[in-house]
């Protein structure tokens, strides 16, 4: 059974147990599920989704497409519909006088970002089921295109959405899009792929483009999102590491009752947190028995030891050597120095600066049309995605020479 791999540290209110629960009970009801494992201890969190469960959910978003001929065209509108919303609430808390603003509409300000953050999680995930319909695409073209496709990086340009110009810290310019739909014509052409394949393609570069435009909302909204939090944080007078853990029931409690936490629930806080999601059924634990209970279901993957070479997909090709920056927190980033091998479990727009300076990428997660794929072949750096443990098994400073042509990275040497 294999999984993704996904460790961070930040702030929980985008990873709590209702936003995570929720998701999984919309994607339930729209006829997907996903398997995954979800542990907070302090303010690390590691996720685990199950790829075997993604690639049969992915056949049933493939087969779904193929049937219907607005597939995508609905998908892009409930994606916009989503932006829309979270753009509405957001502006809605920043135009807020919040300190002079009763506990009642701050509930109510409160359930209404989240519940088009919910919306848009939504999307994420369902279209992380579509992105995944990479492999199945690779597995036809490997064996009807394989002597066309001199390489994956063609893949990649296949499925590149010329939309992604100008997206916030893009260097694409009109001239980029136009050489990029050019390439992508004349792979085409050179391909003759039938009319069902024609069709996953344009899935997959629509829906990549969604996901993408998701993420910017979010990460560009929360930040009104955290004004609000902040002023709650206020009234409850709780201490800065306190009020870190507030659970959403405990916010919500407050804003209602006026209920503070007390030390024990706190405490259970600041513990291990187990979110599972198994079948289509959410559950919140707290204690290391629910945790090795967790393991034990789902086969949790052990990471290898003594391993000095890491596979992944080749997101854009090159080859690189130097020293192993880890940035697992974008609060991190003045840790990279100018030509480091840039290591961490997935990049946003705030990376992109440091995409930049690095001199190669290597991500835990991601297929070829995530975010640190798009930008990498913008920056022509190497790139590897998908890599599951790089960033746990590649320690800071270590000499790492990165093949993306072959997908593999490779640890020479030991960092002091």
């Amino acid at each position: 059974m294999g999984w993704e791999v996904e460790i961070s540290k930040e702030n929980p209110y985008i990873r709590n147990d209702w936003v995570l629960m929720t998701s999984v009970k919309s994607m339930k009801e729209e006829g997907y599920t996903m398997n995954f494992l979800s542990i907070r201890e302090g303010k690390s969190y590691t996720h685990y989704h199950e790829l075997d469960r993604i690639e049969h959910e992915s056949k049933k978003l493939l087969s779904k497409m193929l049937r219907s001929r607005n597939f995508t065209k609905q998908f892009r509108k409930n994606t916009f519909y989503a932006a829309n919303g979270l753009e509405k609430a957001g502006n809605e808390i920043k135009s807020t006088d919040l300190k002079y603003t009763s506990e009642k509409k701050l509930l109510k300000l409160y359930n209404d970002y989240l519940k088009w953050h919910i919306r848009c999680n939504y999307i994420i995930m369902s279209s992380f089921y579509m992105e995944n319909w990479k492999p199945l695409l690779d597995r036809f073209m490997s064996k009807k295109y394989s002597s066309a496709l001199k390489s994956s990086e063609d893949a990649s340009t296949l499925l590149e959405n010329p939309k992604s110009i100008g997206i916030k810290g893009s260097r694409l310019s009109e001239k980029n899009a136009s050489s990029l739909k050019k390439k992508q014509r004349e792979l085409m052409k050179k391909l003759g792929p039938p009319k069902d394949i024609r069709k996953i393609i344009s899935g997959l570069r629509e829906s990549a483009w969604d996901r993408f435009h998701i993420r910017v909302s979010i990460n560009g909204n929360f930040q009104k999102f955290e004004l609000l939090l902040k002023e709650i944080k206020r009234r409850t007078k709780a201490s800065e590491s306190d009020w870190y853990y507030f659970s959403h029931k405990q916010i919500i409690d407050f804003l209602a009752n006026g209920k503070i936490p007390t030390a024990k629930d706190l405490k259970r806080n600041r513990g291990i947190v187990v979110f599972t999601a198994i079948n289509g059924k959410a559950k919140v634990s707290y204690s290391k028995k629910a945790e090795k209970n967790a393991l034990k279901i789902l086969n949790f993957p052990k990471i290898p030891k003594g391993k000095n070479r890491i596979e992944g997909l080749c997101a854009s090709s090159g080859k690189a050597r130097g020293k192993a920056c880890i940035i697992l927190n974008i609060k991190q980033a003045s840790r990279l120095e100018k030509d480091d091998i840039l290591v961490t479990t997935m990049t946003h727009p705030d990376y992109v600066p440091l995409m930049k300076k690095a001199s190669a990428i290597i991500t835990d997660e991601g297929g070829i049309s995530c975010h640190a794929a798009i930008v990498s072949r913008e920056l022509k750096k190497p790139c590897i995605v998908g890599t599951t443990f790089a960033s746990r098994i590649i320690r800071e400073g270590d000499l790492v020479e990165v093949n993306a042509t072959e997908g593999y990275a490779r640890i020479i040497s030991r960092g002091k």
